[in-house]
């Protein structure tokens, strides 16, 4: 995965339990994970993270309109939108909750990709 790219990512997610675990299992894939509850905290953080994954559901702001205003900021990043109850187009990467740590990894991945990395 991403071999010479900065592993620096960015979770954002307001179920605590799934942000704690999720975040867990990345460190130990070789990862530095950030972590935001809301996208307020994640535009704080933003700048510094490679990877974005993104809860569509936030208590703030919709995580497809994080997404949204994070790739126009960062062409770059790459983004893969979680959701418990839908998929969200072609957009970008999207990813069923739950999800198995491979399936993460893998969305991952088609998100550097998709990012051109």
């Amino acid at each position: 995965m991403a071999d010479g790219l900065s592993r620096v990512l960015l979770i954002v997610e307001d179920d605590e339990l799934v942000r704690i675990t999720t975040a867990e299992m990345l460190r130990e894939e070789g990862f530095e994970v950030l972590e935001a509850e809301t996208a307020a905290q994640a535009d704080t953080l933003l700048a510094s993270a490679s990877y974005l994954l993104v809860d569509r559901t936030l208590p703030d702001r919709d995580g497809l309109v994080l997404a949204r205003a994070a790739r126009g900021l960062r062409p770059e990043l790459a983004i893969v939108i979680a959701s418990g109850r839908e998929l969200v187009g072609n957009e970008f990467v999207s990813l069923l909750k739950p999800f198995t740590m491979a399936a993460l990894l893998q969305a991952l991945d088609r998100a550097r990709q998709a990012a051109g990395g």
